[in-house]
């Protein structure tokens, strides 16, 4: 699993911003169901998903013993 130093939050975040605003309903849903499961903020919501996203990204390593890279 790679570390959150390898995550290029730039380009997340740019894909985030294109699928948000190609179909938002069904991208705010997802991010809420996926990874934040609570409400996205209206603004800033961005630094909200990545902190799940990181969360997730731990949990699942500890849930498999995997080392991060």
């Amino acid at each position: 699993m790679p570390m959150p130093s390898v995550y290029s939050t730039q380009a997340i975040f740019e894909h985030w911003r294109f699928w948000e605003g190609s179909t938002h309903a069904r991208f705010v849903a997802e991010a809420e169901t996926a990874l934040t499961r609570t409400a996205l903020p209206s603004r800033g919501w961005e630094g909200a998903l990545f902190d799940a996203l990181l969360e997730t990204a731990d949990m699942a390593a500890r849930q498999l013993q995997s080392r991060r890279w």
